[in-house]
Order: C-alpha cells, then sequence, then structure tokens
C-alpha cells in the first residue's frame, strides 16, 4: 500500500456528508441510470425502517481524479449514489456539489437543474423517472419531511478509494458482469493491513489471514511445508510456537522478528492490500473466497466448518478484546468503535497473532464435520505437524477417548441448538477459556457444561410445555443421558451399548401424536416434557401421526431410534410396557428427567 497517500483508502461517511466537501463523476464507461421503482422504494423504505443507530447502506468504490482536490470518478455504487441525491434534493437538503458526468450531457443538465426539468413534461429520462418514484413515495405514504432526515442521519457508507494501479475499466466490467461486492470481512481485512507500516509485516499479515480463512482445512495444511514445521512446534493447546503466543510477554516487535525469522522462505509472496484483494475478487482462483464454502468441493476438501470466516473474525475480536458480544453481527466490523482498536500498528500486528492462534484453537478444539465419514459425521480433532507426512496425520484433540467424546457431544448439542452463527456465543466462550490457559482436558468441557445449565435453568422449563420448551432442555438432556448412560441402563435395565448418531436433529417429535390416525382420546399429555423428544425432520414427517408403538417400530427398524437418548428411553418404556404409552408413564418419564436435569443444575452452586 502506498503509504504517501494523503487520504483515507477506507472509512465510513455518513450520507449526509457525501456532496457537501466532494465531487462525483460518473466516467464514460458506466453505464446510465437505471434503478427502477422497486430498487427505489426498497432503499427508502429500509432507511425508514432503520431501529439502529447506526444502518449501513453498501460500499462506495470510488477513484481520485486529483491528489489536489476532493474529485472522484464512481467505480461501483453509481446507482445508490443517485438515488441518494436525488433524495437529498427531494428533502430539501444543503448540496455543496453536484453529480457530474463524464459524457451524457442531458444527464448533466437535469441534475443542475432538477425542479425544472423535471415539471417539463417531455422530460422522461431515467432521472427523471427515479426523481418521480422518490416524489411518489413521500406523497403516497405520507412521509414528512424531517422525519425522513432524522433517520437519514444515521446511515453510513462504506467508501473505498481505489490506487491509482490498478486497471479500472477491467475492474469495473468484472465487478459490472459478475455482481461481486466487497464484503464487510475484506473491507476489515484491509483496514487491518493498511495500519501495519512494514511492508514486510503487511505480507505476513496478508498471508496469515489468507491462510485463516480457508476453514474447510485444518488451518496448518494452509501453509507450506517448511513454514508450518517451524510456525507449529508448540506443546501448547494451541500447538502455535511458544514464542508466538499472545499470552507470551516478549514485546510484538519481537514476536514479528520472530515470524519474519520463520517465513524467510516466503520472500517471493506479495502481501495483499486493497489493491490485491480487489484483483483477487476478479480472481477465479483467489484464496479467500471460500470463506462461505463449507461444502465438499474437491477430494481434498474433507473438512466442513461449522461457522463462516466472518463470524470467526467476530469470536477473535470478543476474544481479543475480552468482551461478550451480545449479537455476533458481521455488520460490526464496519462499525468505527470496532476498527479504533486496530488502529494502531501494533493492535493490528497482535490481532493477526491473535486470529492465528484461535484458529489453531479452533481446528482442535471445535467440532467439524468430516466427508469422509459416512453421514458426515462430526469429530474432533487436531492434525499433528510432524507426523503430516503420513496417511492420517488427524488425531484427537484429547488422548483420553471419553473425554474427547464427551466435549464432541457436548458442541453437537449446542450445534443443533444454536443454529444460526450469529447466536453461537459457546464458541467465544471455548476459545477464552483455551486462551487464559486454564484448560487441563477438563475445563472447557465445564465452561460448556456451565453455559448450558444457565440456560437451562434460565429457560423456566419445568413450567413450560409443547412448543415453548426450549431446545437446550432436549438437547442438553440428551447429553446427560448419554454421559450418565450406565445408571440409565440399570433403572431400566436394559442393554448398555448406545450408539448415538450424530445426525442434524431440528424437529420437536411428540411421541404420542398430536393428531393420531385413530380417533384415540385416551392420552390427554400430549404436551408433556415426557412425550417430547428432538429428532430429524424428515423422520418426524414420516412418523407424524402414527401411534407410540408404531413409531417405535419404525425407527428401530430404521436405526433412528439412536439419534437420541431420550427417545430411544421412550421407546424401550414403550416396550417395557407392551405398547401402551399413556398419561401415567409420560408423566413419570417427565418426572425421571427432570430429576436428572435438577441434579445436575444444582452444580452450578458448587462450581460444577
Amino acid at each position: 500500500m502506498n503509504n504517501n497517500h494523503s487520504y483515507k483508502e477506507i472509512e465510513s461517511l455518513k450520507v449526509v456528508e457525501l456532496f457537501k466537501n466532494d465531487l462525483y463523476r460518473v466516467p464514460v464507461y458506466q453505464r446510465g441510470y437505471d434503478w427502477e421503482q422497486i430498487e427505489i422504494e426498497r432503499l427508502l423504505q429500509d432507511i425508514m425502517d432503520n431501529k439502529n443507530n447506526v444502518y449501513y447502506i453498501g460500499t462506495l468504490i470510488v477513484s481520485r481524479t486529483s491528489e489536489d482536490n476532493n474529485r472522484y470518478d464512481i467505480i461501483d455504487g453509481q446507482q445508490r449514489l443517485t438515488t441518494l441525491f436525488l433524495l437529498f434534493h427531494r428533502l430539501g437538503m444543503e448540496i455543496n456539489n453536484k453529480l457530474d458526468y463524464e459524457i451524457r450531457e442531458n444527464d448533466k443538465q437535469f441534475m443542475f437543474n432538477i425542479e425544472k426539468k423535471f415539471e417539463q413534461k417531455d422530460e422522461d429520462s431515467n432521472l427523471s423517472i427515479g426523481y418521480k418514484y422518490i416524489n411518489n413515495y413521500f406523497k403516497i405514504n405520507n412521509i414528512d419531511k424531517d422525519t425522513f432526515k432524522k433517520q437519514l442521519e444515521k446511515v453510513e457508507i462504506i467508501r473505498i478509494i481505489i490506487p491509482k494501479d490498478i486497471g479500472l475499466n477491467k475492474f469495473f466490467e468484472t465487478m459490472n458482469s459478475r455482481g461481486e461486492q466487497l464484503e464487510k470481512h475484506q473491507i476489515f481485512k484491509a483496514y487491518i493491513i493498511e495500519h501495519i507500516k512494514d511492508n514486510r509485516d503487511k505480507q505476513i499479515a496478508a498471508l496469515i489471514w489468507d491462510a485463516c480463512s480457508i476453514l474447510y482445512k485444518y488451518v496448518e495444511t494452509n501453509f507450506p511445508k517448511e513454514i508450518r514445521t517451524k510456525l507449529f512446534n508448540g506443546k501448547n493447546d494451541s500447538g502455535l510456537c511458544e514464542d508466538l503466543r499472545c499470552n507470551n510477554h516478549n514485546s510484538i516487535d519481537v514476536k514479528w522478528e520472530k515470524l519474519r525469522d520463520i517465513f524467510d522462505t516466503a520472500e517471493s509472496l506479495e502481501y495483499k492490500t486493497l489493491t490485491g484483494i480487489i484483483n483477487e475478487i476478479k480472481d477465479d482462483q483467489e484464496i479467500g473466497n471460500n470463506h462461505k464454502s463449507n461444502k465438499k468441493n474437491d477430494e481434498d476438501e474433507r473438512f466442513s466448518s461449522i461457522i463462516e470466516f466472518p463470524f470467526f473474525l467476530l469470536h477473535v475480536d470478543a476474544v481479543f478484546n475480552r468482551k461478550d458480544e451480545k449479537t455476533l453481527n458481521e455488520n460490526n466490523m464496519l462499525k468505527d468503535d470496532f476498527k479504533k482498536v486496530y488502529r494502531e500498528a501494533d493492535k493490528a500486528r497482535e490481532f493477526i497473532l491473535a486470529m492465528l492462534e484461535c484458529r489453531l484453537l479452533y481446528d482442535r478444539y471445535i467440532i467439524k464435520q468430516d466427508y469422509s465419514k459416512e453421514n458426515n459425521r462430526y469429530i474432533l480433532k487436531k492434525y499433528k505437524v510432524k507426523n503430516d507426512t503420513k496417511d492420517n496425520p488427524y488425531i484427537n484433540t484429547f488422548e483420553n477417548q471419553d473425554e474427547n467424546d464427551k466435549l464432541k457431544y457436548l458442541e453437537y448439542s449446542l450445534r443443533i441448538t444454536y443454529t444460526s452463527q450469529d447466536n453461537m456465543h459457546w464458541i467465544t466462550k471455548v476459545l477464552k477459556t483455551l486462551w487464559d490457559n486454564k484448560d487441563n482436558n477438563g475445563s472447557v468441557i465445564n465452561t460448556l457444561e456451565n453455559f448450558c445449565r444457565k440456560k437451562v435453568r434460565d429457560s423456566n422449563y419445568e413450567n413450560k410445555s409443547g412448543f415453548d420448551i426450549q431446545r437446550i432442555v432436549l438437547t442438553y438432556l440428551d447429553y446427560l443421558l448419554y454421559c450418565n448412560w450406565d445408571n440409565v441402563c440399570d433403572e431400566l435395565k436394559i442393554k448398555k451399548k448406545f450408539s448415538w448418531d450424530l445426525k442434524f436433529r431440528n424437529s420437536i417429535e411428540h411421541l404420542y401424536p398430536q393428531n393420531p390416525r385413530l380417533d384415540d382420546k385416551s392420552v390427554t399429555a400430549i404436551n408433556n416434557f415426557g412425550n417430547l423428544a428432538f429428532i430429524t425432520l424428515q423422520d418426524n414427517i414420516k412418523i407424524s401421526n402414527s401411534l407410540p408403538k408404531e413409531k417405535c417400530e419404525y425407527m428401530t427398524n430404521n436405526g433412528s431410534i439412536m439419534q437420541s437418548p431420550k427417545l430411544y428411553i421412550m421407546s424401550k418404556l414403550v416396550e417395557k410396557n407392551k405398547g401402551i404409552w399413556d398419561d401415567e408413564i409420560i408423566e413419570q418419564h417427565k418426572k425421571d428427567m427432570f430429576d436428572i436435569l435438577s441434579d445436575d443444575i444444582k452444580k452450578l452452586e458448587t462450581g460444577g
């Protein structure tokens, strides 16, 4: 990145300030304004509906036409910027600079005299039509100008100034034809690297960033062998070289000197500034374009992450800054209070190291799906660098198989409970626990168990029924049953082996159906906790109206009974009672399950 530039390459601007000091021009190669009514009204309605303090409406990519003034050619974002200009005029807002055109004299004249041109009956340009849609929006919806202006004060846009060494025509053609936009994490990447001063450090930071962004592989394998044998030789939880760990007392300068030594074999690699990132978007082979690809693309991509890279960055930020995010929101990466932490070069470099260490911890202690296994089984394994020449360098995270399974099943339970990435706060808790060097093969499990206990306790499950019962109650109960299976087996006098089938369950099953095929009114406790289990939607649909005996036989025969320990127990109770599943049995089963939950929740008071 050219450090001689006196201007900011990336900044968040209030849209109301866009035209006060800067002049924008639509260059010759741009198409004309072509937004239609639906696009214009969607933008206006989104602004009107916004309830947040800041609302981002995307990016504006421009090229500075001269170093001596604030004149810009619009590269991407013309339609949105033009709509805003027309909107400001409709609202009577102060506009010091006009939106100019390199050609299209008619459009230029319209922008210099909007009201007069609009009133001319023969004016039927797209700009005039767009202005009519804006005008009608306010009239039809009876929206007050001042009310809308207050909403507009909260709207911001990310302006990106393209360095001069980019072929603008080619860039625009590619962006326009493919409909590509810079994503929030790419903007954040450029922001971080921009604030690292040394070019060699920029190079290393970009290489580490790109390696961490590929989530369908273990991060070690994203580095050349000669680098990873030096970079990942630590005996700690992450495996990162001890001299580079974030909790190491070495100064950041000492750590990066160590990094330069390790990366001395990568001299030919170019660091990716904003220029590089934009070129990556145009390149089908760019290293970061798989951050959202959690599907198997070829035989080498056998693993799948349960989150995407932008959300991984949010977890890293939460760990690095020791904060609890109420919402893991991608938009946070564009907020000034989020980015200001990294304005200092040292903080930016520290974040790069934190990202690498968290990524290593994530790979080792957070479950993945393994496409080489039947039904894409969840695994909890780590990559053993010293054995990476062998056929299978992936080994259990914990040497103790029981501990390894316990954490895997617990995380699986959380995975199917909190399916939305913006709600997976348990991942942050795992990374924080490991970050603080507290792990002794049990503290991570204890941290997550306490997380679940609090969620179950606070759900008021004892006073809920049916679909009002929170999913965590059923999924965590399955985990508890599995971990205490020997005791459960003794009480029910059933076989002591349970092979838990870790399918992605997402549906509450009523063992006695809500709408039975037979007109049987003998069971009334249909929404009782004792009558509920958590299974796949597909199986739920197939057996939804069958009676309990028929359901249990079907699920036993096709193996789906092994989806849930609780469901398995319920089937054994049906079998034990010769096909009977009535209110009394349901109520007793509920009490037994509640006793298990209650006893476990008490561990919160004793520290687990």
